[in-house]
């Protein structure tokens, strides 16, 4: 198996790094190659030195980067290696770019296995966006199998039309939701400082103001509040309007894998207020909840919805753009009984998603 996870520009992310790593340990001497990027390259070396020579480096063009990051991805699927009479699985990709690659790929005898990491969602694919709707059933027609995380990301598939052929999506557990081994020991106790904790930036599809209003209605202070990653319009916003909340705590730089990964155990709740614009992605926040057992507070969207009914209550769902009431029921609800019933039932959800039941269900196609 070839493996291009980094095909599309990318930032020196945790969850690449966590997406490489799987990928190692579900093909071990079944892997040909993965195309990563140095940061990732670097790590799993470091991680998987026994397979450090299975690992390479998709190399960027610094004159296209300096003029632009979209040519430099164009450059990458043209120079990147293709084998022949092979099987590709591709994951993380930009619309565009990628179907030069599925054609060399094709041209070449292979068959290609394809991983979208939040391609599909109401925004990116509504009614206007005619031609990035082309763009994704030419790239479904090429693929002969497409893995797909959520109910509502299908039904936005088959809403559009975007599949020629319905008998090559399946339903697979997106591996980022894999439960950590040391969940139990990042759980915080209730009687302590409790922190919600919002990671930015915010988006037309992640807006920040539902979290304010939370801040705001916490008359008694009960939580701690923290912004991670706030642009300079939330930085104005928060000096002008907050700065007499001395509960609120802003942290104003790049995230490292480790910072990310240690601001997500420290908190207590992860806020996740994103809009019915997102359905149909699964965000990586989202993914850390459950596989680091950690609440969470968000609005009532997919695949959210899903896990609530398949496992209860696994966080607090409120709708968070339309109901002005929702902040002071959240805080008038939450007690240390409720918290500990959010805990096992997202102990219960974690039994299905060990690292074991996930590759087995790759096993099945790959």
């Amino acid at each position: 198996m070839h493996v291009y996870s980094f095909l599309a520009r990318g930032l020196e992310t945790g969850h690449l790094i966590k997406d490489d790593s799987f990928w190692v340990n579900l093909f071990r001497e079944k892997l040909d190659f993965l195309y990563t990027s140095d940061y990732s390259y670097k790590i799993q070396s470091f991680i998987y030195p026994q397979y450090s020579q299975k690992i390479k480096i998709i190399i960027d063009s610094k004159f296209l980067m300096s003029i632009s990051y979209r040519l430099n991805e164009i450059f990458r699927c043209v120079t990147v290696p293709i084998p022949k009479n092979s099987k590709i699985l591709i994951q993380g990709f930009e619309e565009f770019n990628i179907i030069i690659f599925l054609i060399r790929a094709k041209i070449k005898g292979n068959k290609i296995f394809l991983i979208p990491t939040n391609n599909i969602c109401n925004y990116r694919i509504n009614s206007k966006r005619w031609f990035l709707r082309k763009l994704i059933t030419i790239i479904y027609f090429f693929s002969d199998i497409v893995f797909y995380h959520n109910d509502y990301e299908k039904k936005l598939i088959d809403k559009y039309h975007l599949g020629n052929d319905s008998s090559k999506f399946f339903f697979i557990k997106y591996h980022l939701l894999t439960a950590d081994s040391n969940a139990s020991n990042y759980i915080k106790n209730f009687n302590s400082d409790k922190v919600i904790s919002f990671f930015g930036p915010e988006k037309v599809d992640k807006p920040i103001e539902s979290f304010l209003n939370l801040l705001k209605a916490d008359k008694f202070q009960k939580f701690q509040y923290k912004i991670y990653n706030p642009t300079k319009k939330v930085i104005d916003k928060i000096k002008n309007e907050y700065s007499n909340y001395l509960n609120l705590e802003l942290i104003n730089q790049f995230l490292t894998y480790e910072d990310y990964d240690k601001a997500v155990k420290e908190s207590t709740f992860l806020f996740l207020s994103h809009s019915e614009a997102y359905e149909g992605k699964l965000s990586g926040n989202i993914c850390d909840c459950i596989s680091k057992r950690k609440p969470f507070i968000s609005n009532n969207i997919s695949p959210v919805k899903e896990y609530m009914i398949q496992y209860g209550k696994i966080g607090f769902v409120y709708d968070l753009e339309n109901d002005p009431s929702w902040a002071s029921s959240f805080l008038n609800s939450i007690d240390g009984e409720v918290y500990n019933t959010v805990l096992k039932n997202l102990e219960i959800m974690q039994l299905d998603y060990t690292s074991e039941k996930i590759m087995h269900q790759f096993d099945h196609f790959l």
